[in-house]
């Protein structure tokens, strides 16, 4: 569980710190994909007693759903970041008629 618990920190402090959507494709990839740190997890319920799956299930599902939740807010504020900085660099000149 602590394993679990400094996964779900970890992938969150990196989401914090990505600057480019670019770097949060790659945590998604590293924390949430077949071989991420998260999904290695699930993997490995098999190795535990039954009556232990379902707890760890619920609570490694509940930390791969936080993060991808943080991973979709992050990569929308980047992309509206990102559009913002577009629109501001453009000088659009109102006063010329439309061609």
């Amino acid at each position: 569980m602590e394993d679990l618990e400094r996964l779900w920190r970890e992938a969150l402090d990196a989401i914090a710190l990505a600057k480019t959507p670019q770097e949060l494709a790659a945590l998604r990839a590293n924390t949430l994909g077949k071989k991420g740190s998260i999904g290695s997890l699930l993997r490995t319920l098999g190795e535990h007693p039954p009556e232990k799956r379902r707890v760890l299930g619920e609570k490694i599902n509940s930390a791969r759903d936080a993060v991808s939740v943080a991973l979709e807010q992050a990569e929308t504020t980047l992309t509206r970041l990102a559009t913002e900085q577009k629109l501001r660099q453009r000088n659009i000149d109102l006063t010329l008629d439309g061609r």
